[in-house]
């Protein structure tokens, strides 16, 4: 830690140095332009032609000489100076240069009126001639209007820009002039004018662009000035993908980003993890905003369903946005990135932005789709054959012959039973398909003055499980901008209201394995018919008559009042947001759904929850830029709360209600300072103090802050770096101390909570925590250095990152003896986790082949996570499950040496030689950490056919089938079917198997061995992927208006959803490698998109 300390001191001071002394930069550049000689014998060339001499012979690199290439110079005979060229060429033509390092930034003066009614720039001596007026607009390749493009007639310096709401006049000499149009960040687009026809400008944004403005946190920055480890998804990228969720957009496509679905049910959560696992007792999920508004993170339900039962999933909260209106996502991830955010960020931020309102004229788009999901099990079960066949060889190793008398060893009631057709359970359960719609319609449009947004969408999704079941969706979105004639006070605001029923059933997906002939449907009847050697409860088919229902309604709603000086040197606004959700559950086991048991009578039940959460936020923050420097300051203040209750009972009488009250109250200041010169030179300082109401009152406040620095190499002079090769490479590193707060409510206090009533009077009391008011935040330090660079004339981009944080002060839950009446205590302990790793990207982009246009992504972890410090671990009850030096995800278990050929019985390793196999044998077997992770994508564009692809590749160690099948009971042998791989088992002496031989006695010595399994190696397996996730295909027609006519595209687009999944894993779903959640579902849609361009003038 101390080499790297060192090593962060000396990469600051250099940089400091450089900072201080950057004119001797420019200073070696004019002198280098005076000594750098060149021969240009034509007696006229164009600047375009100059500047690839002087590129090609000098290490000068010139900058914005795209609009004036044409412009005609005389050098001169002979061999002369840059200087000396450039001079004669001044005094010709209005142009000023500035030298940036080896940067010559060429700039034509122009002298613009901006009132549309006199916008002509003319060149100072030119004679009046006949005009002539040229109009149009200019909009970027999302529909949205451009203020303040450029347009310049090439070979003249006359041009002017565009208004606010992109429309420019233009008046010229010339009757069909060739004109360059520009705006930062987008690809320039030349093309000559008509008089008499207006026209219309279409700028393609560079999608690696570095001067492409994007807010990152509480500021608008460039990715060349920016410090911040920002990965970010944009609106068009997002267009591509249909999903239903955003998390799943998110999958394989940000490195060190960990996105794990945790059931295939829509509506369940997802798993989010980056840069690894930095706590001990908390989840440790990074901080998610929309809009700036914190979002409840926690699963929305609180009964059971096909969602939660036997999976760690739950109602997520994401699957009330509607990714249609999404115009970006954002991952912070350093800690320059989130110390801006405080503790709440302490894991990492992702940040989603809703769509806008820009003005510009009124635009109308609907997007219609329709199509189907059909969830594919991975895998087969045996047939109604094979299983009694593995029934009867079972009793017979067990040394007995199956008998149909009740109550004795050798009861087997199923291979006596042929009155029932064979079930296939995995196909019966979630085998057909499932049909959806989505229709989404937007509307944008607006003066500089007033614009607004309006987007309306309705989602309606069958379940796999039954087309009667399904997720449907209505969602309303409007945002508006409001500025004053000077613009120099504006008010945004966004509402985003979300209607979400989700119906579902309340049962289980362990009936895959049910005996195929377990339970069947009487013919022509709807009433279930029961087989009397199973379980009441254990009828597939049951469990789809146990409805369940949820309700949720959102409201999200921000208002951004603002202030900008005239000079645009101050900036002020207060950010006001809120979020409410209403949840609503209902849950009826009715008596259909039961089997009548003799003696007995039934009773419906019904189970209800509720409950209301709320987040209040507000924002103060003022901006002040004074040369190079940037000074930021803010405030934050987050209430949040959560109040819900649940009962269950007869329709008639509900009884044994549980309340549910949380609150959390977060307060904090903080600044931040930026410095950047020549664009070449970074400096940013980050300090942020919190106030959480999660620690007691002596610790409840907490000061964090980070520092970075960075130089853009490309520009350092003594490097000589050929500009044509190399366009920008910025080297940064940033250092940072964090804590988090992410330990849930109340927890320093003592809690007692209610015990639910089963009858009348029954009620009572239970502690929850003890009082501990010490504990106090977790920290975290973060270590990063970064690589971002641009090759070949930005055709090839990306970024390489090598990163280590230390997670210290680990809450734990330590636990106390019995006699304290107390299961145990938070406090802070003296343990530390690390996490390092190093992540890649590398993007192509506008790669031509013939008509082809490619553009490609790739993207990669690798991480290590590791317990680096635990005082007196083995004296802890964390010494059988944790190891300093391994990750916190560890396995530990028994070595599986295989199926003893001659007795069938499954062997371990006698670890300590005692001639037993206990937990003294425990050995250290790896971990299920992903090893690599990353994805891939793929852009095709052939004319008006357009191909794209993303995938998600990940190495990673998952359970196994034999562990799913036993912790789901389903012992090989016993009532329970299996998968056609036990056929791979030991039936012989002499036999090398894969599977220990049946046995239908639960206390057979071979079953008694087989219970060591789920702990052992032989639980688990290489559950190692690559998925396709997205696939779309679309075909563009678009009409060009030259004449006036109205701008119209109409695009036809196949879109597939997991369409493809490769993997050695052969027991479902490698993805959740779990054998009772319904998996993935594959989503084949059609659909068209239409937009209407201009369709109504202002």
């Amino acid at each position: 830690m101390k080499k790297i300390i060192s090593a962060l001191s000396l990469y600051l001071l250099l940089s400091c140095l450089c900072m201080v002394f950057p004119e001797e930069m420019s200073a070696q550049g004019r002198t280098s332009m005076e000594t750098s000689l060149l021969s240009l014998t034509e007696k006229d060339t164009t600047l375009a032609e100059v500047v690839k001499k002087v590129e090609s012979e000098t290490k000068f690199n010139f900058v914005g000489i795209f609009a004036y290439r044409d412009i005609k110079i005389a050098p001169g005979p002979g061999r002369r100076s840059l200087a000396a060229i450039l001079d004669e060429a001044r005094l010709k033509y209005p142009l000023t240069w500035k030298i940036d390092g080896w940067d010559i930034r060429v700039e034509r003066i122009l002298t613009i009126d901006r009132s549309l009614n006199s916008s002509v720039a003319q060149h100072r001596g030119i004679p009046e001639k006949k005009k002539f007026r040229f109009s149009g607009t200019v909009f970027d390749n999302t529909g949205q209007p451009l203020s303040e493009a450029t347009i310049v007639h090439c070979g003249t310096n006359s041009g002017t820009i565009t208004n606010g709401r992109g429309q420019f006049l233009l008046e010229l000499a010339d009757s069909t002039p060739l004109v360059a149009v520009s705006f930062i960040g987008c690809e320039l687009v030349e093309d000559t004018l008509r008089h008499g026809a207006p026209h219309h400008f279409i700028l393609k944004w560079k999608s690696m662009s570095i001067d492409t403005p994007v807010v990152v946190a509480y500021s608008t920055k460039t990715p060349r000035t920016s410090l911040e480890n920002a990965d970010r998804i944009t609106a068009e990228e997002i267009a591509l993908h249909h999903a239903d969720n955003f998390a799943a957009i998110l999958q394989g496509r940000v490195p060190g980003l960990n996105v794990v679905r945790l059931n295939g049910v829509t509506g369940s959560s997802f798993k989010f993890e980056l840069r690894g696992r930095n706590s001990i007792l908390n989840r440790g999920n990074p901080l998610f905003l929309v809009n700036g508004v914190p979002v409840l993170d926690e699963n929305l339900n609180q009964l059971s369903s096909i969602i939660t039962n036997n999976t760690p999933a739950g109602a997520g909260p994401f699957i009330i946005i509607n990714i249609n209106e999404i115009e970006s996502i954002q991952v912070l991830k350093d800690a320059i990135a989130t110390s801006i955010y405080g503790s709440r960020g302490g894991n990492g931020v992702i940040s989603v932005r809703l769509k806008s309102a820009t003005p510009g004229l009124t635009r109308i788009v609907a997007d219609v789709n329709s199509g189907f999901s059909m969830a594919r099990p991975g895998y087969r079960v045996l047939s109604l054959p094979q299983y009694r066949s593995l029934r009867r060889e079972a009793f017979e190793n067990d040394g007995m012959t199956p008998g149909n008398t009740s109550g004795l060893p050798n009861y087997a009631p199923d291979l006596f039973d042929t009155s029932r057709k064979a079930i296939d359970w995995p196909r019966q359960l979630f085998g057909d398909p499932a049909f959806q719609t989505n229709v989404n319609l937007s509307v944008a449009g607006g003066y500089d003055s007033l614009s607004g947004y309006m987007g309306v969408g309705y989602t309606r999704e069958a379940s796999v499980l039954n087309n009667a079941l399904y997720f449907q969706r209505l969602s309303f979105h409007a945002a508006g901008q409001l500025s004053f004639p000077d613009k120099r006070y504006t008010v945004q605001s966004q509402l985003y209201i979300s209607s979400n029923m989700n119906k579902l059933y309340n049962g289980t997906s362990l009936g895959v394995l049910f005996p195929p002939n377990a339970a069947s449907v009487r013919e022509g009847s709807k009433v279930l018919q029961w087989a009397d050697w199973m379980d009441w409860f254990k009828n597939p088919l049951a469990d789809r008559m146990k409805a369940y229902k949820m309700n949720i309604n959102s409201i999200l709603l921000n208002v951004s009042p603002g202030f900008v000086n005239v000079e645009k040197t101050l900036k002020v606004r207060v950010d006001l947001g809120m979020n409410t959700n209403f949840v609503n559950e209902n849950s009826v086991v009715p008596t259909g759904a039961q089997m009548t048991i003799p003696g007995t009578a039934l009773r419906s039940q019904s189970f209800l929850a509720s409950s209301t959460s709320n987040t209040l936020i507000v924002e103060p923050v003022a901006e002040y830029t004074f040369r190079q420097f940037r000074f930021m300051t803010g405030a934050t203040y987050q209430y949040s709360s959560m109040r819900g209750d649940s009962s269950v009972g007869s329709p008639a009488l509900l009884s044994g209600f549980l309340p549910v009250i949380r609150e959390y109250k977060y307060v904090s200041l903080f600044g931040q300072l930026d410095y950047n010169r020549y664009n070449t030179y970074f400096f940013n300082l980050t300090v942020r103090h919190d106030g959480s109401s999660r620690y007691g009152p002596q610790t409840r406040y907490g000061t964090f802050g980070a520092v970075a620095a960075a130089v853009d190499i490309a520009k350092v002079p003594f490097l000589h770096i050929p500009r044509h090769i190399l366009q920008y490479a910025k080297l940064r590193v940033s250092y940072g101390l964090t804590g988090s707060d992410q330990i849930g409510d109340y927890k320093y206090l003592q809690i007692w909570k209610p015990i639910r009533e089963l009858f009348p009077g029954t009620g009572g009391i239970s502690s929850e925590s003890v009082y501990n008011p010490a504990f106090s935040w977790e920290q975290s330090r973060k270590l990063e250095f970064m690589l971002d660079f641009l090759l070949f004339r930005e055709k090839l981009s990306g970024n390489i990152t090598y990163y280590r944080n230390l997670n210290t002060r680990q809450l734990i839950d330590y636990k106390l003896t019995t006699q304290t009446g107390y299961d145990g205590v938070l406090t802070n302990f003296d343990a530390g986790i690390a996490n390092r790793g190093v992540e890649l990207f590398i993007g192509i982009r506008k790669l031509m082949l013939g008509e082809f246009e490619l553009d490609a992504g790739f993207n990669l972890a690798i991480a290590r996570n590791s317990l680096r410090s635990f005082s007196r671990l083995s004296k802890s009850t964390y010494g059988s499950k944790l190891s300093v030096g391994k990750s916190l995800n560890m396995l530990k278990g028994y070595d599986w040496e295989g199926v003893d050929m001659e007795t069938g019985i499954d062997n371990f390793r006698d670890v300590n030689g005692d001639g037993r196999i206990d937990e003294h044998d425990l050995i250290y077997l790896g971990n299920t950490d992903p090893k690599f992770q990353g994805g891939m994508t793929l852009t095709v564009k052939y004319k008006s056919w357009s191909l794209n692809m993303s995938s998600e590749f990940k190495r990673i160690t998952g359970p196994d089938y034999i562990y799913n099948a036993m912790m789901g009971g389903a012992s090989l042998g016993s009532q329970w079917n299996q998968l056609d791989i036990v056929e791979q088992r030991w039936r012989k002496p002499g036999d090398n198997a894969r599977f220990s031989k049946a046995s239908a006695l639960s206390n057979s010595l071979v079953n008694l061995e087989r219970a060591k399994l789920p702990v052992s190696d032989r639980a688990y397996t290489d559950a190692s992927f690559i998925k396709i996730r997205n696939i779309n295909i679309s075909y563009t027609i678009r009409s060009k208006d030259l004449k006036g006519r109205y701008n119209d595209n109409l695009q036809f687009y196949l879109n597939g959803e997991n369409v493809l999944t490769i993997s050695p894993y052969n027991s479902g779903d490698p993805e959740m490698a779990n054998l009772y959640a319904v998996p993935t579902p594959m989503v084949i849609r059609v659909g068209t998109k239409i937009y209407f361009d201009q369709l109504f003038k202002h």
